[in-house]
C-alpha cells in the first residue's frame, strides 16, 4: 500500500467537496440582499415559522394554567423578543375565546405568518352562552401570506359563539393554511 492510498484526503473526493463549497459561497455572495432574504433557506424564514408556532403552543399552555388567553407575549414566559432584525411579533385578543399571533416582516422579501389559538367547548358543556362559564380546550392553527408583504395582517373572522369541535375557522383573505 502506498502512502497516497493511506491518506484519507487524497483523490478527487476532497477536491470536489472543496470546489462545491467555494462555488456555493460565490453563488450566495453574488446574490443581491433582496435575493438572499427572499431565499426560503434564509434563517429568518425559519425564525418566523418557529416563533409563531411557539407563540401558539405557549398560549395553549398558558390557557391550561391560567384559564384565560393573553395578548401579553412576555406573560407567556418563553423568551421571545417581540422585535427581531427581520420581524415584529404581536398577540391580539380577538375575543374572550380567541387570540391571534402575527409575525410581520419589517422589510420586503418575506412572507407574513399568523397563528390563531381558539377555545373549543368540551363535548357536553355547550349549554352556556358565555365562553368563560363552560369547559373548553385550546386549538391552534397557522397561516402564511400568499405573497411577500410588510403590511399588518388581517384578523381572523371568528364565527359566533358557541362553536363546536367541528367548527372550521378559515385563514383570512390573502392567507393560506400552513401545515
Amino acid at each position: 500500500m502506498s502512502q497516497a492510498d493511506s491518506n484519507p484526503y487524497s483523490g478527487c473526493g476532497f477536491l470536489l467537496v472543496g470546489m462545491v463549497a467555494i462555488a456555493g459561497a460565490a453563488w450566495w455572495s453574488g446574490l443581491s440582499p433582496f435575493q438572499r432574504i427572499s431565499n426560503p433557506r434564509h434563517p429568518a424564514h425559519a425564525e418566523v415559522k418557529t416563533y409563531v408556532g411557539t407563540l401558539n403552543r405557549a398560549q395553549q399552555a398558558y390557557y391550561l394554567e391560567q384559564t384565560r388567553l393573553t395578548d401579553n407575549i412576555a406573560a407567556l414566559n418563553i423568551g421571545i423578543n417581540p422585535e427581531t432584525k427581520f420581524f415584529s411579533y404581536r398577540a391580539t385578543l380577538l375575543s374572550d375565546w380567541a387570540v391571534q399571533h402575527s409575525g410581520i416582516p419589517k422589510e420586503a422579501g418575506f412572507y407574513s405568518y399568523i397563528g390563531l389559538v381558539w377555545l373549543v367547548p368540551i363535548e357536553g358543556t355547550t349549554d352556556e352562552a358565555a365562553s368563560d362559564t363552560i369547559a373548553t380546550t385550546p386549538n391552534a392553527m397557522m397561516c402564511i401570506s400568499e405573497t411577500r408583504t410588510t403590511t399588518e395582517p388581517p384578523e381572523f373572522q371568528l364565527p359566533e359563539w358557541p362553536i363546536t369541535a367541528d367548527t372550521t375557522i378559515p385563514c383570512p383573505e390573502g392567507y393560506t393554511l400552513y401545515n
